[in-house]
């Protein structure tokens, strides 16, 4: 069989070679039906107007912690309008001004521009839109030790948990993922009297779940 043969060569033995893709998305999700329900009654009173709630999500890398947020989150859009879920990789987005562009796009549509426009600027539009709507917006911060390691851990969240504070009726929520299980994250006082999580603890899949 000659390159081109190869290349052109359309038999697999698999049904569907995208299951083997980064971001694929299985329509049914097995065997994590315990932790996506603790991400759903933390979200829950958010979708009646009430606060939702915080939560570290916790578990070994590949036992399915990102997939269970993006479905949690894709069925919380599908039933209401009143919450807007972000999903942050801070492996990609560690700055402050990174983070909110994020939000930020997720909300208009767009990002803003990286020059010539004051982070106040952005978060206000973020907050002023969040009010004016009676919308609640809860944030899945993916790999968050590398908001630890760039020190703007502290700073986002504040920005994040206190917004209530200047933009009264503002509620939002963080869902803080963590694959390094030794790591220790520490808060300073101030961001510890409105973070107070709950745990989401992810184990390895076992044999038979494999199978």
């Amino acid at each position: 069989m000659g390159i081109e043969d190869i290349l052109m060569y359309d038999e697999s033995l698999f049904q569907n070679i995208n299951a083997f893709d980064p971001d694929y998305m299985p329509q049914n999700y097995n065997f994590r039906d315990t932790q996506m329900e603790a991400m759903a009654i933390s979200i829950r009173p958010a979708m009646i107007g009430g606060q939702p709630s915080n939560a570290i999500v916790l578990g070994s890398p590949a036992t399915g912690k990102t997939t269970a947020i993006r479905k949690v989150f894709e069925l919380v859009e599908k039933n209401t309008e009143k919450v807007v879920c972000v999903y942050i990789n801070c492996q990609l987005h560690t700055t402050r001004f990174g983070i909110f562009s994020q939000i930020y796009k997720k909300m208009f549509g767009h990002v803003p521009p990286e020059t010539g426009v004051p982070f106040s600027r952005i978060y206000d539009q973020i907050m002023q839109n969040l009010q004016k709507n009676n919308k609640s917006l809860v944030i899945a911060l993916d790999d968050v030790n590398y908001l630890f390691q760039s020190k703007t851990a502290n700073k986002v969240f504040y920005d994040m948990l206190r917004a209530y504070e200047e933009y009264p009726g503002v509620k939002t929520a963080i869902f803080a993922i963590l694959s390094d299980l030794e790591f220790k994250y520490a808060f300073d006082k101030n961001v510890n009297s409105v973070f107070i999580p709950q745990e989401i603890h992810f184990p390895l899949y076992s044999y038979s779940e494999i199978e």
